[in-house]
């Protein structure tokens, strides 16, 4: 067949966005249209001319000149028509990276501002930009256009290539393997959240188009920092403990942002269906010891009034649906889903259950079964050591997570705790002689015979009826001031150890302060005194 030459104009200008694309955004968004997803091909490969010979970008020498440099794909190639409309024909597919249809215009534009030669081919033509100046309205513009030719050599697949590139484009084509997931590997997977579901329990018509949805993933890219990819490129560094890959459509179109609530809806749709303990570990370790700290991972525990709902599209990025009963069984249909949560089995059923409960397991084994939620209140957590417990403090709001799959707190406990009280009349003589040694203790302690209520009870119970064998007093102090004070019988029986108990008591009664507060401490102080003053007015 015959070449044919033609040009195509675009409606973009060579300053449109310039702000936003520089040489980064020439390199990602080329190899973009390369990867398997958006080219539909299986190979991608970034080759460089060094010394007259083709090496691929993993064996290129960096301190060599390099002559050319060509990113290509196998896939199906693509329309020269393409180049003169913003039209992506990717913009509905989930996969993707490619979605908005100006991202070949917006490389070119930026690669002719830096002076770069950039060339695209794919089937049988190939086209490079130029600029065509005019004058509209009295304002000079450089209007984007396409030098085309056809029907030259059909190539299989498409090809972006740069001639003679500069050192800046270079240093940033060596940065790809840093950016593409494609072309990184030295990376590790460490979740994929298509392992939250069942599939062998999924009875959808279906299913083999869910299994090819772009699902997010958890990854370790084995260096110190993190990063935040969309569909396997690089949009930006991150606070977190992993790197994550989420396959988001809600993107800027410079792809320098992300809508937050959606990265962490998806962090949290993947750490919550984890199923790498490791990874679950990491947090909880991270929760534990800098509890505080600002991140990701602990962002995405925060209740953010998320429903089920939203978990369908992070899960599956598709529209919702329903699972109707049909007598030919299980149908997908695109539509009202509703009939779906209607009936919460139906869905675990066909849809599988995310393995929440893990994270309940893993902290016990982390920290032991009889480990609970630290409470704010340490008297608390002292109290729940008493009963057996180990208060351990993370984090408040993987906290709140583990507190809702069934993790009990040193709150639950507190409140859970009973004591066995005696009626006055059950005490003898001379158990009821001690407590009428009150009114001299205050004197002694207080400076005055202050009247306060003293009760007696048997032992101290957990609702499950086991005893806490060393609890010897409760200070119980009322809304309104007034309050009591709870001996153990068995301390009644001498009164150094009934006077030890009760005074201890006494002073939380007084200060209502807790025992690590100084107002606590200042009790004893100036009781001590009074004790020393009253001693001496005794001549002893």
């Amino acid at each position: 067949m015959t070449k044919t030459n033609y040009e195509i104009e675009t409606s973009l200008t060579l300053d449109y966005r310039m702000s936003a694309w520089g040489i980064e955004r020439i390199v990602l968004d080329s190899i973009s249209n390369h990867l398997p997803e958006d080219s539909k091909g299986t190979d991608t490969s970034v080759r460089l001319k060094q010394d007259g010979q083709f090496v691929d970008l993993k064996d290129a020498d960096r301190s060599k000149p390099t002559e050319e440099v060509v990113f290509e794909d196998n896939g199906l190639g693509y329309d020269a028509g393409l180049l003169s409309v913003l039209f992506s024909p990717k913009a509905t597919d989930a996969l993707s990276v490619g979605q908005f249809g100006e991202g070949l215009k917006m490389a070119s534009a930026a690669a002719l501002r830096n002076g770069l030669n950039i060339e695209y081919k794919s089937r049988n033509w190939r086209a490079s930009p130029y600029t065509k100046p005019e004058t509209i309205d009295g304002h000079r513009i450089n209007r984007l256009c396409f030098k085309v030719t056809e029907n030259g050599d059909h190539l299989e697949g498409s090809r972006t290539v740069f001639s003679n590139p500069s050192d800046d484009l270079m240093a940033e084509i060596f940065q790809l393997p840093n950016k593409v997931l494609a072309l990184n590997g030295q990376y590790t997977e460490l979740h994929n959240e298509r392992n939250n579901i069942d599939y062998s329990r999924l009875k959808l018509k279906n299913i083999d188009y869910i299994k090819t949805l772009g699902l997010s993933r958890i990854i370790d890219l084995g260096t110190d920092s993190t990063s935040l990819f969309i569909k396997g490129v690089r949009v930006q560094g991150s606070n977190a403990l992993f790197s994550y890959d989420l396959g988001l459509n809600d993107i800027s179109p410079d792809r320098v942002f992300a809508n937050r609530e959606k990265v962490l809806d998806g962090i949290e749709s993947l750490l919550k269906g984890c199923s790498n303990t490791a990874v679950i570990e990491r947090v909880l370790r991270e929760a534990q010891q800098n509890p505080e700290r600002y991140c990701d991972e602990f962002e995405a525990f925060r209740d953010r009034t998320l429903v089920d709902r939203k978990r369908i599209d992070r899960i599956y990025d598709i529209p919702y649906f329903e699972l109707p009963y049909t007598e030919k069984g299980i149908g997908f249909e695109v539509g009202n889903h509703d009939e779906l949560f209607k009936n919460d089995e139906l869905f675990k059923k066909y849809l599988g259950e995310v393995p929440e409960n893990l994270w309940v397991r893993t902290f016990r084994n982390l920290f032991g079964t009889d480990a609970v939620i630290a409470s704010q209140n340490t008297n608390t957590n002292s109290d729940a050591q008493i009963f057996g417990y180990k208060p351990v403090r993370l984090n408040n709001n993987v906290s709140k997570y583990l507190l809702a799959n069934g993790i009990l707190s040193a709150d639950t406990i507190e409140n859970n705790k009973q004591y066995k009280w005696v009626d006055i009349g059950e005490l003898t003589e001379s158990e009821r002689e001690m407590i009428g040694r009150v009114t001299e203790i205050n004197q002694i302690v207080l400076g005055e015979p202050r009247d306060v209520d003293v009760r007696v009870y048997s032992g101290l119970f957990s609702k499950s009826g086991r005893e806490v064998t060393n609890s010897g007093g409760v200070c119980q102090i009322i809304p309104g001031g007034s309050g009591y004070i709870g001996i153990k019988r068995s301390l009644l029986g001498t009164l150094e150890d009934f006077a030890g108990i009760y005074i201890h008591e006494l002073g939380h009664l007084v200060t209502g302060a807790l025992d690590a507060d100084r107002r606590f401490t200042e009790f004893f102080v100036k009781a001590l005194s009074k004790l020393s003053i009253y001693y001496m007015k005794q001549g002893k």
